[in-house]
């Protein structure tokens, strides 16, 4: 139940309240894409707000159903209460060595990281409709990283590079293949857009 809530939290960046409210009734599967639910609800979204459904994996679909068990589709998927939730992160931050009261570690975090993940791949379009605000400035300045001196670590980074010449084409797929999270996202957009041109 715990991981389902910390998967709720980090794909949907829905608020904390919203996914303590979610039910089955909410969750419907998408018509046109075989892995994809589709989460939709007044009682979850603001009324007024840019985005009214989020979509979920199949997979964290099952994770919730597993869960959920034969109950009726009121019943709400997660059973514990908002604060107890709360203690579970601060004893997982422990765990993983982290400092939750310094990093301000809550519920919201993982809103926050949904957003920022949605930022890296897509901008900051795609990081205003994963976080569903109504204006750009509210994500911009709440929700993403700030970065400084890029042009400093741009120079560095780009002396840094060479080190890719010298891998050979079967060690560099290798390499592009491993990688996972939002970079790995971002280099198969690109890499589909170098695709794409050459029919241009």
């Amino acid at each position: 139940m715990k991981k389902a809530i910390i998967l709720i939290a980090v794909t949907t960046s829905i608020r904390k309240s919203a996914i303590f409210e979610l039910k089955p009734k909410h969750i419907n599967p998408d018509r046109d894409r075989e892995h994809v639910y589709i989460i939709s609800s007044d009682d979850l979204f603001d009324k007024g707000n840019i985005v009214d459904f989020k979509e979920i994996h199949k997979d964290v679909y099952d994770i919730l159903t597993l869960i959920h068990g034969n109950k009726s589709e009121n019943t709400p998927y997660f059973y514990i209460g908002m604060t107890t939730f709360d203690d579970t992160l601060k004893r997982l931050c422990v765990k993983a060595n982290i400092d939750y009261k310094k990093r301000r570690i809550s519920v919201h975090s993982l809103r926050k990281a949904g957003t920022q993940f949605a930022y890296e791949i897509g901008g900051l379009r795609a990081a205003q409709m994963q976080a569903g605000h109504s204006s750009p400035t509210i994500t911009s300045l709440s929700y993403i990283k700030k970065e400084a001196n890029l042009t400093g670590i741009g120079l560095i980074e780009k002396q840094n590079n060479i080190v890719f010449d010298e891998l050979t084409k079967e060690e560099a797929i290798a390499l592009l293949k491993s990688i996972g999270n939002g970079t790995g996202e971002k280099l198969k957009k690109e890499a589909k857009k170098i695709i794409e041109s050459r029919h241009i």
